[in-house]
């Protein structure tokens, strides 16, 4: 391995055994070879560390830390990096072979900036079928109000390393920290997007961000809170910050709905109407009006109308 490697590819994982292997053997097949992989085991208990083992390419990193979430791994990761561009990868998820070097296109065509490039996604089910594609438009508005407005997952980009050696994971937070982290970059350089499906992300009863985990809801809409009140978010409009909090209450009504609990998920669902009655609106009184069915339905419901932004 070369001492400085085109891009480092940062998994963070936690007793993910069951995928770690896929998401790791995604980067050793990628058709752009000029990599690191750094994988962060943030305290798992599992045989991660073994299967890690298991791999022998000295591109192939392997650094252990005592559970401290997934920001800190993140850092931690960026710290011990030796790339000019950093991608990441959660430990459930692949990259598509392509993935790299379409990358590395779009930076070349770009003459290598200072910069975010950010791609769009396919979410697959357990059983492998695709389940939807996460498209996004070209930015032609104040950057801060997309930004807020659209969900980037971390996995969907590649940054300059300079970039995140100044700013880097904010370790108090652990849902939303990509957005975060977004919006104080967005004061410092620009954001490219490159319109190619670049990761596959796998959805599971077992993700981070599954709407039947009431931390990841309920975080998320504490995350959104805290950055209404920084700096950065000023320049970020009265409209989108409305739409943006009306699609927080909903995930929560959602996440109710999930266990039958509808009469609180009633409220939310309300409240995520009333604080934008003209943004989606037929989609939300159907919410309402349909709140007796089962969890399973409406979330059946919510995957088929997904809109990727709120503009």
């Amino acid at each position: 391995m070369t001492d400085s490697p085109f891009f480092s590819i940062i998994i963070p994982t936690y007793n993910r055994e069951a995928f770690i292997s896929k998401a790791v053997q995604s980067i050793i097949d990628q058709t752009f070879k000029n990599w690191e992989l750094i994988v962060v085991d943030d305290g798992s208990t599992d045989n991660t560390s073994n299967i890690i083992a298991s791999f022998k390419d000295e591109r192939i990193k392997y650094i252990y830390q005592q559970n401290s979430e997934r920001s800190v791994a993140r850092n931690n990761g960026i710290v011990n990096s030796k790339g000019k561009y950093i991608c990441f990868l959660d430990s459930d998820d692949t990259f598509f072979s392509y993935t790299l070097y379409e990358f590395y296109q779009c930076l070349s065509k770009n003459n290598f900036p200072e910069a975010v490039v950010f791609c769009d996604a396919c979410t697959y089910d357990e059983n492998n079928v695709l389940i939807s594609k996460t498209c996004y438009r070209p930015i032609n508005e104040i950057l801060e109000n997309y930004l807020f407005a659209n969900s980037i997952g971390t996995v969907q980009t590649c940054i300059n390393a300079a970039l995140l050696k100044t700013e880097k994971f904010n370790s108090t937070i652990t849902i939303g920290e990509d957005k975060e982290l977004w919006l104080r970059l967005s004061a410092k350089t620009k954001f490219l997007y490159l319109p190619v499906p670049g990761i596959k992300v796998m959805d599971h009863s077992d993700r981070t961000i599954f709407l039947g985990n009431k931390n990841a809801v309920f975080g998320n809409l504490q995350t959104l809170k805290y950055i209404i009140k920084q700096p950065y978010a000023r320049k970020i409009s009265r409209s989108v910050k409305k739409k943006v909090f009306s699609n927080a209450y909903i995930k929560i009504g959602y996440h109710y709905s999930y266990y039958k609990k509808r009469t609180i998920a009633l409220f939310w669902f309300l409240k995520g109407f009333f604080i934008a009655p003209h943004y989606r609106t037929k989609e939300r009184l159907y919410l309402i009006i349909s709140n007796t069915l089962t969890g399973k339905m409406l979330l059946k419901c919510r995957r088929k109308n997904k809109k990727i932004s709120v503009k």
